[in-house]
């Protein structure tokens, strides 16, 4: 599927939601030919991401600082994450890495419509 973004013909040029991520969105499992539930999925591939490094989280331990890098993703103005499917379990594809997505998906809906987005922190490995 791919997604539409409102307002593509505006002559407003953003240089920073230049981006395309695909989102592998878990579906619901399908019976097998041995009677065991298959996963399945669904991928949505997205143009006109934002996606900005975010200064490393840190985790004191007793064995030291542990850091994980990870990024903030806006999708396009007027596109909600969660009206083409995307969950907090999707798995994202974006520059030949495969990133989790860390905590909710925050979905911004002011008045206009014109800067609506979703934003969300995906981060290597487990989220």
């Amino acid at each position: 599927m791919r997604a539409e973004i409102p307002g593509d013909g505006l002559m407003v040029t953003d240089i920073l939601h230049r981006e395309t991520v695909t989102f592998t969105v878990p579906g619901r499992p399908v019976m097998g030919p041995d009677g065991e539930p298959v996963p399945t999925a669904n991928t949505v591939s997205l143009t006109g991401c934002n996606i900005q490094p975010v200064v490393a989280m840190g985790d004191d331990t007793y064995l030291g600082q542990v850091t994980q890098e990870r990024w903030r993703l806006n999708s396009p103005n007027g596109v909600h994450l969660t009206d083409l499917g995307v969950t907090p379990d999707s798995i994202v594809s974006w520059r030949g890495q495969t990133l989790s997505i860390s905590g909710v998906i925050g979905e911004w809906y002011p008045g206009d419509r014109m800067l609506a987005h979703s934003e969300i922190y995906l981060v290597k490995g487990g989220g």
